[in-house]
């Protein structure tokens, strides 16, 4: 595992697309949830990303202000740019 802040080229493992829980909406679910409280947290590419004002401004108008506090609908294909396929 290189460190952070190396030059050393990153690790790419294979990601198996045709694993029957690829599409799991719940694993989706909880995949993105994970994946926006890093980004919640980090900021370091928010300059990069055109998804963090989206990501942001939900989470400002979430219940508790949080990842957590989010509606599941809300993280729906389309609401953010960087994530559409």
């Amino acid at each position: 595992m290189s460190k952070e802040g190396s030059l050393g080229a990153p690790i790419r493992h294979p990601i198996d697309f045709e694993h029957p829980d690829f599409l799991n909406p719940e694993k989706l679910d909880a995949e993105m949830r994970r994946v926006f409280d890093i980004c919640h947290g980090c900021r370091r590419c928010f300059n990069l990303c055109d998804s963090f004002p989206k990501l942001f401004d939900m989470i400002d108008e979430s219940e508790n202000e949080d990842v957590e506090s989010l509606k599941s609908e809300n993280c729906a294909r389309g609401h953010f740019p960087s994530l559409t396929m």
